[in-house]
């Protein structure tokens, strides 16, 4: 089996226990503690990073961006149990084409149109994710530094 398909198998069985999964790639930079940002978005179920090259915000808030303008990014990010049914979605995916991209086709799922899109909430950090059916965030670039930004920009 391909990576891909064996995480998200993986997270899939884990959330049918009814809890939350962190997922972190060893490419992360993480400068603090993400379980207080986490906690702040009791709402939310799922909190990601984002191949951005540069932070909206640098107060430690969630980024405020246009989900269609960017790529979630699976490296680092909250799955609370809600997001079950995605991430069931998702690892049935993988399973059936296991040479895609896992964050691609996560990206497609969640970026999914609600068929009457709610708008954003907290401010524009949070958003209806796949279908409407979820909340999604983005995390924010000062303090949860993907592999991609990091690579992209030299660090």
């Amino acid at each position: 089996l391909k990576l891909g398909t064996f995480k998200t198998a993986l997270i899939s069985q884990i959330l049918e226990f009814g809890v939350s999964v962190i997922l972190s790639d060893v490419d992360n930079i993480i400068l603090r503690d993400p379980r207080p940002i986490f906690a702040r978005f009791p709402e939310a179920s799922i909190l990601s990073t984002a191949d951005l090259l540069s932070a909206t915000r640098t107060d430690g808030r969630l980024e405020l961006v246009k989900p269609n303008e960017l790529m979630l990014n699976v490296g680092l990010m909250l799955l609370r149990a809600s997001s079950i049914e995605l991430v069931r979605e998702w690892a049935q995916h993988m399973v059936a084409h296991p040479t895609h991209w896992d964050q691609a086709i996560f990206d497609t799922m969640a970026k999914r149109r609600a068929p009457h899109p709610m708008p954003p909430t907290r401010g524009g950090q949070l958003w209806a994710c796949y279908g409407g059916k979820l909340l999604c965030g983005v995390l924010p670039v000062s303090t949860f530094c993907s592999g991609q930004v990091m690579n992209a920009e030299g660090l």
